[in-house]
């Protein structure tokens, strides 16, 4: 049976009410993104600029919680420790950490016009 597009809805902020309160990386990911959305203001970026903002903290939050996914898949298919499942995870987290080191190169594109306002 299909569900409608409201409970869809409803099951989707379940998810992400869920991961704000579990899991330690999504928080510290989005206090940083809340707080480079609050310094895009600061910086008066363009349309553009802020396009690309978002889409990069978006990008971020989401490879964390694909990795999230990934790494309670492997716990619940392989619960006990496997050097594979180890490699999987890794993977995953490296995802993530690649994410977010593109995201601060684009933040210092970004944001560069600021800091050689305050700082020259």
């Amino acid at each position: 049976m299909r569900q409608s597009f409201a409970k869809s809805v409803n099951c989707s902020i379940n998810g992400l009410r869920h991961a704000v309160k579990t899991e330690r990386n999504f928080k510290i990911q989005v206090v940083c993104g809340i707080s480079i959305l609050l310094l895009g203001i600061e910086a008066k970026l363009s349309k553009t600029e802020w396009c690309i903002l978002f889409l990069t903290v978006g990008f971020v939050l989401c490879m964390e919680l694909i990795n999230t996914c990934i790494e309670k898949t492997m716990d619940l298919v392989h619960p006990q420790y496997s050097e594979k499942v180890k490699v999987i995870k890794d993977i995953a987290a490296g995802m993530v950490l690649l994410s977010a080191l593109v995201s601060v190169a684009i933040g210092i594109v970004l944001f560069a016009k600021i800091w050689f306002v305050y700082f020259d």
